[in-house]
């Protein structure tokens, strides 16, 4: 085996084995370190998890960078993040900008980069296992990756970005599986009809802050973050019975049955999301 497959297999095995993402991200970003690349990010792009407030397994960009990123409303014009959802082949920024027009607006978001000291990087597009887009970023103050490298950072960016999507699946799973309460359960399938709380209170004959507290209870038990990751969690852990709760026809369609709780379904505000990148 050469130099560098025993090495991508090395630090592959370092990887596999951490207990936590916190150990993942100071292992990888330890690694790439090495080859003068100071920042990374990893996370989900697409599904209910972009757009649920945590779409990242880790991302350690300043706050800076950050900051301006989303001042500059970066976010749809970022050249990287469009290579990742339309080509699915991992790059280098050089290589990303080489191939962009003159004119296109992603120079602006490269050009503000170089004002925080990150020359070159690459973006590595993943799909998890549940069919969802998912990118890992790094970038530095360094000049053009060579080919060796780029086959280094690929490799173990991919082995970071599945060990961290199992560890996000056994922490979910593993919560999810808490038992909601038959109210909690009630509450979570109206809410994914897109009912309302107030609606929602009077098909359960409950007070608004009573269904306010069922949701809050139902998110920290699974440690979501935001009733879009509650929802997300719900659909993929509990199939809540339909219940016999007057519940009021909605106009636009999503609760087409009177009378009856449906079946959760991913709401219309989840929608893809590359926030924080």
């Amino acid at each position: 085996m050469s130099d560098l497959g025993s090495l991508i297999l090395s630090v592959s095995r370092d990887l596999s084995a951490s207990r936590t993402q916190d150990d993942l991200a100071e292992i990888f970003c330890g690694q790439i370190l090495k080859l003068g690349l100071t920042c990374a990010a990893s996370g989900i792009v697409t599904g209910p998890r972009a757009s649920s407030g945590d779409p990242f397994h880790f991302n350690n960009w300043p706050l800076a960078w950050r900051s301006e990123y989303d001042r500059g409303n970066y976010l749809h014009i970022d050249p990287l993040a469009r290579h990742a959802l339309n080509s699915g082949a991992p790059s280098t920024w050089t290589d990303v900008m080489a191939n962009l027009p003159r004119t296109d607006p992603g120079h602006k978001v490269y050009a503000a980069a170089l004002q925080h000291g990150f020359f070159e990087g690459m973006v590595i597009p993943l799909r998890n296992g549940a069919g969802e887009i998912g990118m890992v970023t790094m970038g530095g103050d360094r000049a053009k990756l060579t080919l060796e490298e780029t086959i280094f950072l690929t490799a173990i960016s991919s082995t970071m970005f599945f060990s961290a999507e199992a560890l996000f699946r056994a922490a979910e799973g593993g919560a999810a599986r808490r038992t909601f309460t038959p109210r909690e359960l009630d509450c979570i399938g109206l809410l994914s009809g897109g009912l309302t709380d107030a609606e929602i209170a009077s098909t359960l004959k409950i007070s608004r802050e009573t269904v306010v507290s069922h949701m809050e209870n139902a998110r920290r038990k699974v440690g979501a973050r935001s009733r879009a990751q509650l929802l997300s969690i719900a659909m993929r852990y509990h199939k809540p019975e339909r219940t016999k709760a007057n519940s009021p026809p909605r106009a636009n369609g999503r609760v087409s049955v009177a009378g009856e709780t449906p079946a959760l379904s991913a709401p219309d505000s989840l929608t893809v999301g590359l926030q924080g990148w």
